[in-house]
């Protein structure tokens, strides 16, 4: 309802709203136009079921953020990886009310970031964060709807991954030494993660079954090294391991000397091995030395991983089973990350092809007038050409076939509408009506 109210600053306008609760809330305008409009849209809300606590749409990003980024259910990790975005957009956002935000506002921070040199995959992962936070926002009837919604982000460059080869992995594997040549060896042959490498123990070896089991992984986050259980079901797998990576990690526990007694120890753990290596010391102290010593400043751990999947797809092993051995929860992660076909593959592709429809006949050039096709015959008659197909190289002349078909738009036989099929039925004659201008 509304209620006229004369103050000393004149007259006011009080609109009292019941909401779902069966609490009053009451709001004051100066004009009773404002206040019916008012009054209008928040019975219309209640009457959808759309209706939203002012007071929650008044609650600051800052406040919101910090009670989003505590909820239970994620990993270190991923806290600070949110922790790190939200930091980024509070630069921007703290103190504002989050339903008072706008897309518009969401839209200038990422440009901000941008234009003070931030990676477009940066900018996107905080978006990304904020457009989750403000999801849970939307599920809790907090806000009318996302923000984030319709903004964009610059498309960033796809990084071109270094070609890693069979040679790459062994050149690489002698430059960092016995210690460490089964972890490129496990990252290059087996797919594994750096994170999955140093997460494996003894007992993940199964020399009987020529399988190794990845249970665990080992991540940093700024602080101690933490152990966990892959991040998805999909990655708990077992895989089956060729002999001569079995020989590699036979080698290295003979010169640790253990044995499946000892199946509590991290294959490459420091010391007694009881706690896993470091990832950080090992690409600080081995991998970035080695990869300058083999010519590939650039290449990155997870390279050999890259490397992996893509001697997999070229070996034949099908998509299925590529996902299941790299651990992807998705079967698009796989086809859209790692199923690029190498130049060898793809050259094996095209013989594959030729193979299947058979060689261009070299002696379709040299047909006389009357084995031709009908159509071609007709446009040899109208443009005066009879004496056969022009040789390669040399331009042919259709102003008769122009002057009868509407610039060349269209073949003399009303069966075959396109100069593309005249071609195509007859290779030996290279047909192009319109060579020095744009086609009509």
């Amino acid at each position: 309802m509304i209620r006229k109210r004369t103050t000393a600053g004149g007259v006011r306008y009080d609109v009292r709203i019941r909401d779902p609760k069966g609490r009053t809330l009451s709001r004051t305008f100066r004009t009773k136009s404002d206040a019916e409009r008012y009054e209008r849209e928040e019975l219309r809300s209640l009457d959808l079921g759309s209706w939203i606590d002012p007071a929650q749409r008044r609650r600051r990003f800052d406040d919101w953020s910090a009670e989003w980024i505590a909820l239970p259910g994620r990993r270190p990790r991923t806290i600070a990886q949110y922790r790190w975005a939200l930091d980024r957009a509070n630069d921007h956002l703290a103190g504002r009310a989050i339903g008072a935000i706008t897309t518009a506002q969401v839209q200038a921070m990422v440009s901000e970031f941008i234009k003070d040199g931030l990676a477009p995959s940066g900018a996107a992962s905080i978006l990304r964060v904020i457009r989750a936070c403000f999801n849970e926002a939307v599920n809790r009837d907090m806000i009318p709807k996302n923000p984030c919604r319709g903004v964009r982000v610059p498309q960033s460059e796809a990084r071109d991954h270094v070609a890693v080869t069979p040679a790459t992995i062994e050149a690489l594997a002698d430059v960092v030494g016995p210690d460490w040549r089964a972890a490129v060896l496990l990252g290059g042959v087996a797919g594994l993660r750096i994170g999955e490498v140093f997460g494996l123990q003894v007992g993940d070896v199964d020399f009987v079954r020529r399988t190794i089991s990845i249970r665990r992984q080992v991540q940093e986050n700024g602080g101690p090294i933490e152990v966990s259980p892959p991040k998805t079901a999909a990655g708990v797998r077992t895989l089956a391991m060729p002999e001569r990576m079995l020989d590699e990690l036979s080698s290295h526990l003979q010169r640790r000397g253990w044995s499946s007694a000892d199946s509590s120890k991290f294959v490459f753990g420091a010391g007694a091995a009881l706690a896993p290596g470091v990832p950080s010391n090992f690409r600080h102290r081995v991998w970035e030395p080695a990869r300058r010593s083999v010519g590939l400043p650039g290449l990155r751990f997870h390279d050999l991983r890259h490397g992996a999947a893509t001697m997999l797809i070229a070996a034949g092993a099908d998509p299925k089973t590529v996902q299941n051995r790299l651990g992807h929860a998705s079967l698009s992660v796989t086809l859209g990350i790692y199923a690029k076909a190498t130049t060898d593959a793809d050259r094996a592709a095209a013989d594959h092809l030729e193979s299947l429809f058979g060689e261009s006949d070299p002696s379709a050039i040299d047909r006389s007038r009357s084995e031709r096709p009908r159509h071609v015959r007709a446009m040899e008659a109208d443009s005066g050409h009879s004496a056969g197909p022009p040789k390669h190289g040399e331009t042919p002349d259709f102003s008769g076939a122009s002057a009868c078909s509407g610039g060349g738009a269209r073949t003399h036989d009303p069966l075959i509408n396109s100069q593309l099929l005249c071609q195509l039925s007859y290779p030996g004659l290279c047909i192009h009506p319109w060579v020095n201008e744009r086609p009509p």
